[in-house]
């Protein structure tokens, strides 16, 4: 009896001892750049009676390496060093930072909150999908992180009586009262900094300066709207498990098919180019995007796409603002001025309360805008739909956005849209299932901005590879790499 006791002690030590030493190769690095090892950096971020402390040094990694993963935590280089990916790594010498597992919410120049999803990065105040197209036409200005740290990706000056201090680009920070504490990069390395003496001090971000009393206001709205969206998240997360729950417990062959999925286009004269021949309008991911993926995947046979129904003139010249028409002062929170002042009629005290307004009398001309799509027609990396946007009295904000989740609940993308246009989302996983939704914001008469819903949860299929891509073929014919002739001096 001893002996199987002893045995099993054994047996047991060593599946333990192989669980604690099995590495699972997780994801891969996208780029050079350097990550943050395991610490305790959150505890020095959120001490009040710390002024001082030791620079962190950060883990070097190169594009291609692989990140593994032991139970929850994560590890990257060959002597598997512990990371911490709640924080995102820092990329282009410092000037970058990528969202490798953790979705941080990032915050425009205005203070509103945006949804970040898998493998976006932020670069020159812009955030970039992981191919490199660009996702929001906002500047992004901070990111508010999963553990309540915030990021700033614009240089923050904070001046008070004594002294002038400067956050520089990508500092984790933690903004209170009474103290700021924050680790700044610089070259591989963070920094510690702490701010007191913030009675009276004033923060310029993005060539704004306010009273700091009024930033932390902006970044307490901040919080709170960040509640809503997670909670909304969470509501959705719950909605697809729930749809996946039933759809698996029919039996296979009595599922009703997949809504919208195309038929096969076996014809070989149909080939991907650009990904759509529209698609350089219709969003705004065409500066700064990487190439293309059919130049780098196998030539593809895509549907042919419908035509586009004419639709009402929509205002062009203010694509590259915060909304598709309207004046400047119509944006939330634009103008902000020396002493926290807004724009209008220059009076009032910004360290005071926030005073009620009264409501403002209906706008008699204001017409409510609309926007529909017509059915979501899939292809094997992409999601086609005709987009119709009616908004005559200019009160959509920043346009529209299909939020598109996989079948686990997880944002995969954001795609933003401005006018009326042949929609396409791309680039999608193949053969896979997709929820698509469709929201915007716009004022409704009285001013009041108003979320909206255009497009339900809709679930839908992308295509898979086979037969509807051609393969590549490769030949190659083996050659002296130098001829003889080439070393002659």
């Amino acid at each position: 009896m001893k002996k199987l006791i002893i045995l099993a002690v054994v047996m047991l030590s060593a599946l333990v001892f192989i669980q604690m030493n099995t590495y699972i190769v997780h994801s891969y690095i996208d780029e050079n750049g350097y990550v943050l090892e395991e610490n305790d950096i959150e505890e020095s971020l959120n001490k009040e009676d710390i002024y001082e402390a030791d620079a962190v040094s950060l883990v070097k990694v190169s594009e291609t390496e692989p990140i593994y993963i032991n139970g929850d935590s994560y590890y990257v280089s060959n002597d598997k060093k512990k990371v911490d990916l709640e924080f995102p790594m820092f990329i282009k010498e410092g000037a970058g930072i990528r969202f490798i597992e953790a979705q941080p919410q990032l915050i425009t120049e205005d203070f509103d909150v945006l949804t970040s999803a898998q493998g976006m990065y932020l670069s020159g105040g812009h955030s970039f999908d992981a191919s490199g197209k660009q996702v929001d036409n906002e500047k992004i200005t901070m990111a508010y992180l999963k553990n309540g740290i915030f990021m700033n990706h614009k240089d923050i000056k904070i001046q008070t009586l004594l002294e002038t201090y400067v956050l520089p680009v990508n500092s984790f920070a933690n903004f209170t009262e009474t103290y700021i504490n924050a680790y700044c990069y610089n070259e591989g390395k963070l920094n510690f900094l702490a701010v007191r003496g913030l009675q009276n001090a004033k923060i310029t971000l993005n060539g704004k300066t306010m009273n700091y009393s009024d930033f932390l206001k902006q970044l307490g709205i901040v919080k709170e709207t960040v509640k809503e969206i997670e909670k909304k998240e969470e509501e959705i997360k719950e909605e697809i498990e729930k749809r996946e729950e039933e759809k698996n417990k029919k039996p296979a062959e009595k599922r009703e098919p997949i809504q919208n999925e195309q038929e096969k286009q076996p014809s070989e004269d149909k080939v991907q180019g650009d990904n759509g021949e529209n698609s350089d309008k219709d969003d705004i991911g065409d500066e700064g995007s990487l190439p293309e993926a059919g130049e780098q995947t196998p030539s593809p046979i895509e549907p042919e796409k419908p035509e586009v129904k004419p639709t009402p003139p929509v205002d062009e010249g203010n694509t590259g603002g915060d909304h598709t028409g309207g004046s400047e002062s119509d944006k939330p929170g634009e103008g902000v001025g020396e002493g926290g002042e807004n724009e209008g009629d220059g009076e009032g005290d910004s360290e005071g309360e926030d005073d009620p307004q009264d409501p403002a009398p209906p706008d008699t001309t204001y017409i409510k805008p609309t926007v529909t799509n017509n059915e979501l027609k899939t292809w094997v990396y992409t999601i086609h739909t005709d987009l119709t946007i009616n908004d005559p009295s200019n009160k959509i904000i920043r346009g529209i956005r299909f939020n598109v989740y996989d079948s686990k609940g997880t944002l995969l993308m954001r795609k933003q849209f401005l006018k009326s246009v042949q929609a396409e989302i791309s680039i999608l996983p193949p053969d896979s299932t997709i929820y698509v939704e469709g929201v915007y914001q716009y004022y409704d008469e009285f001013g009041k901005k108003t979320a909206e819903t255009f497009l339900e949860l809709t679930e839908t299929k992308t295509l898979a590879i086979k037969d509807n891509v051609k393969p590549i073929k490769v030949n190659y014919e083996m050659k002296d790499i130098l001829s003889s002739n080439m070393m002659k001096i």
